[in-house]
């Protein structure tokens, strides 16, 4: 089993008799057990709690005037929140930089793989900001550039080293699945994993990935707007850290940049009832997001440590951007008998993104090939 360090954290005395799965009726007595919250206090605001369900199950508690976010494993073996947990417990504590970009972990127990985290009841994932409000703020990318290079630019320490490698990314085995895998995903899937074996530049792009995948610094795993949350304190924090660990920095950054291409391409797809069908404009572009992302690129390369081979660096993030568009493709059709319509526009980006990289990282990111030497972004 993945090693949990609990030195330094505070963990919940939970009795052996009660690990079982924690329920929504069960939050309450459960924040008042662990002395995160009173009686007096439950009282006074009126404690609501709501359910929310993703990777993991997540309990958020609103007192009024402040929140909780209690998370917990859907399947007790998953050592997702354990991670999140050692992350807060032995990474957080040597790199301090990474504090400003993080939320406070209050409580983990180990025994039921939870942890509780002060919830930011007035901040919002981007994903849904975006998708109620056209204003995207430079500043926002300049936050995101300062807090991964901030990420990535941190020497790992011993224990990271032994033991916080990040686990091996799925859509790599696409061309040669597992029987399990094939047994057990849906037709729509099935059928896309054909598609791209049958696509020579993607299974291309997978074979080099393979050969080519370096351990290069500290990533948070699942880079995407979903995990990014923002608020009218104009604070940025980054959420979900499951998935941290040592592994590629550039497939971090594919990750972030591939959300952003995943959130304007399924926008893209017209309704049912259009005739027209599932198409796309070739005139319509990312303009929306070109300033946030070069703001977010200019401040991410001057503050990474050590200068990369720019140039050479942005074709390999350009590609792994597709990498992660085929992997977003698949998700997309998970529970569904055939591709869906988002996982078909999808799979065509990343075709577009493993043939053809250093286009795209220009003319549909909006991003620069480099950078003069005062700083200013400029296109070569």
């Amino acid at each position: 089993m993945w090693p949990v360090p609990t030195h330094g954290l505070k963990t919940g005395s939970v009795p052996p008799e009660t690990r079982g799965p924690l329920e929504p009726e069960d939050v309450i007595p459960y924040l008042l057990e662990a002395g995160v919250a009173t009686p007096e206090s439950i009282v006074r605001n009126q404690a609501e709690v709501s359910v929310h369900i993703r990777k993991n199950i997540s309990y958020v508690v609103d007192f009024g005037d402040r929140s909780f976010l209690v998370k917990r494993a859907k399947i007790l073996e998953d050592p997702g929140v354990d991670r999140e947990a050692a992350f807060y417990a032995k990474v957080l504590p040597s790199h301090e930089d990474l504090r400003a970009f993080t939320p406070d972990l209050l409580l983990y127990d180990p025994n039921r793989s939870h942890i509780i985290i002060r919830h930011f009841s007035h901040h919002m994932d981007l994903r849904r900001r975006f998708m109620r409000s056209r204003h995207t703020p430079a500043s926002l990318g300049a936050q995101l550039g300062c807090a991964l290079a901030a990420l990535h630019s941190t020497l790992p320490t011993n224990w990271e080293k032994a033991n916080f490698e990040i686990p091996e990314l799925w859509v790599l085995s696409l061309l040669e699945p597992s029987m399990d895998m094939l047994v057990t995903e849906s037709l729509g899937t099935i059928e896309m994993i054909r598609r791209v074996q049958a696509t020579p530049v993607l299974a291309l792009l997978i074979e080099r990935a393979l050969k080519d995948q370096p351990v290069d610094g500290l990533c948070h795993g699942d880079m995407r707007l979903d995990n990014l949350l923002y608020g009218s304190s104009r604070r940025l924090i980054i959420v979900d850290w499951e998935l941290s660990g040592l592994g590629s920095t550039a497939w971090d950054l594919a990750c972030l940049l591939a959300s952003f291409v995943e959130f304007w391409a399924t926008g893209a797809v017209r309704p049912h009832d259009d005739p027209s069908g599932a198409v796309t404009s070739a005139k319509r572009s990312l303009a929306r997001f070109h300033l946030l992302l070069k703001t977010f690129w200019q401040e991410y390369r001057q503050r990474r440590c050590p200068p990369q081979d720019w140039p050479s660096w942005s074709k390999r993030v350009a590609e792994l951007t597709g990498l992660r568009l085929i992997q977003s493709a698949l998700e997309y059709s998970q529970l569904s008998a055939m591709p869906t319509r988002e996982s078909i526009m999808l799979l065509t980006m990343a075709e577009r993104f493993a043939s053809r990289p250093m286009e795209c990282w220009v003319h549909i990111l909006g991003l620069p090939l480099s950078s003069a030497a005062s700083g200013k972004i400029s296109l070569e």
